[in-house]
């Protein structure tokens, strides 16, 4: 299991570190795979640093170099901009429970359309 914090240092930019059993490394912030922020990984509201922050979650998360925009977003709705300001910590079981949790609401909705029950907002 491995363990994300970020931290908001003095001049308000940002680090966000890996820890796993072996290991203890910065986020990659993967801007390879897209460059939403050249300037910093960001949380705490939805824009172009908490992008590039799910973005480098999920591709850590998971091990890919291309990770489902669907899950990328999922992080940036479920966790990102929600963080706090200062500073946070989770685990990659706390992404995977996002995941699996999400896609359960949205099948629980499908099935709802499917079988003609009206959705309500």
């Amino acid at each position: 299991m491995k363990e994300y914090s970020g931290t908001r240092l003095p001049d308000g930019s940002t680090i966000v570190m890996v820890s796993s059993r072996d290991a203890l490394y910065p986020l990659d912030w993967r801007l390879d795979i897209a460059d939403h922020s050249p300037t910093g990984l960001n949380w705490g509201y939805s824009g172009q640093g908490p992008t590039q922050l799910a973005l480098a979650l999920a591709a850590d998360h998971l091990g890919s170099d291309d990770p489902p925009f669907h899950i990328r977003f999922l992080l940036k709705q479920e966790i990102v901009r929600g963080l706090p300001y200062p500073g946070w910590k989770f685990t990659s079981e706390d992404i995977k429970d996002v995941i699996v949790d999400c896609i359960h609401r949205y099948h629980e909705a499908f099935k709802d359309i499917e079988e003609g029950v009206a959705y309500e907002d």
